[in-house]
Parts: structure tokens; sequence; C-alpha cells
């Protein structure tokens, strides 16, 4: 997108030098440099066990979870318009002790987060494992059911899905200079609204990010350098009100894009 200037500018030439690092993942995962991770749905049924093998499989393990926007990803990513039932979508939690708080991430980052429903976990029959309740179809819902909440269950049901999780691939940086106009008054001529090299301020969540006004399969992410001009994985493109690499039916505009 390019903003007008009013007339009678200025212009004084100054040259950025944009240290830009792409990051990626590997074919058919799903990238969000929020988490800095890559993020992969198999589909099963299959339990803990074989889950946990699934992942290694392709370089990954089942997903810790550590905040509310990495629990939502989980589930937008996971609903699959299953049938509302037990064995939903497999995560990489695991009981360590019969204390509701007796749990571990199998990847041995930091327990920081949960969101159970009201009643769990409640380790009726030994369960062990976490499955989330990303499904909001089917009839007859259980009157424990909570929509995207977890659910303690028996590590040997077979589960409909899980989720793989790995940290993103980062590149070789490279270094770029560009020649930029600069105004000192208004003018009739039009310049980038972002562009790599950018001078920006971090800050938490989606104001540090922002869309490439040039290409749905690109973002920009604030970083020390000035803003990075950022590529979403195979398939995907970026999706602004959710700040994550999406799929291309969910960002008007870009249907066509991935």
């Amino acid at each position: 997108m390019l903003r007008p200037l009013c007339i009678g500018a200025f212009f004084a030439l100054y040259t950025v030098t944009a240290h830009i690092v792409v990051v990626s993942c590997p074919p058919g995962w799903l990238l969000d440099v929020r988490f800095k991770s890559c993020y992969k749905v198999i589909i099963g049924g299959f339990t803990f066990t074989q889950g946990v093998s699934k992942c290694k499989e392709i370089n990954g393990t089942l997903a810790s979870i550590h905040s509310y926007e990495e629990d939502m990803l989980i589930n937008e990513i996971s609903c699959q318009h299953k049938a509302i039932g037990n064995g939903q979508t497999l995560i990489g939690g695991q009981r360590t002790g019969s204390n509701p708080g007796d749990w571990k991430w199998i990847d041995n980052t930091p327990w920081d987060y949960t969101n159970w429903v009201p009643v769990g976990p409640n380790n009726d029959g030994g369960q062990s494992c976490i499955q989330v309740l990303s499904s909001p179809f089917g009839l007859n819902v259980p009157w424990w059911y909570q929509y995207q909440k977890w659910d303690d269950l028996q590590c040997t049901f077979s589960f409909q899905t899980a989720i793989c999780k790995r940290p993103y691939i980062i590149g070789t940086p490279t270094t770029k200079a560009t020649t930029k106009s600069q105004t000192t008054k208004a003018s009739m001529s039009t310049v980038p609204s972002i562009y790599p090299g950018m001078p920006c301020q971090q800050q938490a969540g989606a104001a540090n990010y922002r869309a490439d006004p040039t290409s749905c399969n690109y973002f920009y992410q604030c970083a020390p350098a000035g803003w990075t001009r950022m590529p979403c994985g195979p398939g995907t493109v970026w999706n602004p009100n959710l700040t994550v690499c999406d799929w291309p039916y969910n960002v008007p505009g870009c249907e066509n894009s991935g």
C-alpha cells in the first residue's frame, strides 16, 4: 500500500541496511512465528505411545502449549469436523503423580499453562494423558464437555488426531542495503508504507506484526534491525486478523495465493 504525501516536499537520501533472517518450516508444517514453532496435524487413531513415535518420525514431538493464543491455534488447526466424544486431539502432556497439578510436557518445556474442563483433571480410571476438546460438532454432547478445553484420558485410548510441534528453521542471515528517500515536508510522491529495515519499536502481541502489502505469502515482524520481511510456510498465507500463517480460504483476497 502506498500513502500519498502533500505538495512541496524536500527529500533526503539515506541508506537502510536490513539484516534479513528467513524462518521456515518443512513442507506440510504450519509456521507460527509468535511461538517460534512449526505445527503439523496427524490423523489417527493411535495411542499416546504411537503418537509419540509418529511425531518423532517427522522430527517433532507431541505439542506443548504455553499460552491461550497457542491453545487457540491448536484448536483451530485440529478441528476436523469430528464427532464429539472421547479421544479427540492428543497433545504432549503426561501425568507425573496423583495430585491435580502433577503434569509435565514431554518436550521438557515449563508446565506454565493449563485449560482444563471444570471437572478435570479427575484421573478417572488412570487418566494420564490429555485430549483437547477441539470439535464443536455433534449431537448428544456429554455433560462434562466444554469446547476448546482440556480433559484427561487414558493413554491407551485411540485418539482421532494429534498435534506435532518442532522449532522453526532459522535461515542464514543476509544483509541488504537499500537507498530510500525521506521527506522533510509533504509531497505528492509516494513511499512504501513498510519495507525491510524500516525502523520499528518491538512490542508484545499483534502490534509486532504487519501484513506485507505486496504479497499474501509474506508478513513483516518487528526485529532489532527494523521491520523484517518473513515468508509463510508452503500452502499458507498471512492472516492479519489472527496474526498467524493460515489456510488461504480463511483470508479474504488471498484465496488463490497459497
